[in-house]
């Protein structure tokens, strides 16, 4: 997985939940560098499905940046299914 997009992945969204936490996102940023594609990304999506429950992050947070997120992998070409992965954590987690 490729560190720049990665970082600039992590670092948007940090900027959008203001979080100061520069460590913890070089922590998050090596763990997903060194994972599978598939697994980084099915990672993040969790991690931000997790940041939505708690409210740090809104799902129009996560639309409108889906683009980068996308653009990590050929596991998700599309906004789509992205959109579809979501809402399938989402649902597993309300049952």
């Amino acid at each position: 997985m490729n560190r720049d997009q990665v970082e600039e992945v992590i670092y948007e969204f940090a900027k959008i939940m203001k979080s100061k936490k520069m460590k913890t996102c070089g922590e998050l940023i090596e763990k997903l560098t060194n994972m599978e594609d598939e697994d980084a990304i099915n990672y993040l999506v969790s991690l931000a499905s997790d940041l939505i429950d708690t409210n740090k992050l809104k799902l129009e947070d996560i639309y409108s940046n889906m683009n980068l997120i996308t653009s990590l992998s050929k596991e998700y070409p599309t906004e789509k299914s992205l959109k579809a992965k979501l809402i399938l954590l989402e649902n597993k987690k309300n049952h």
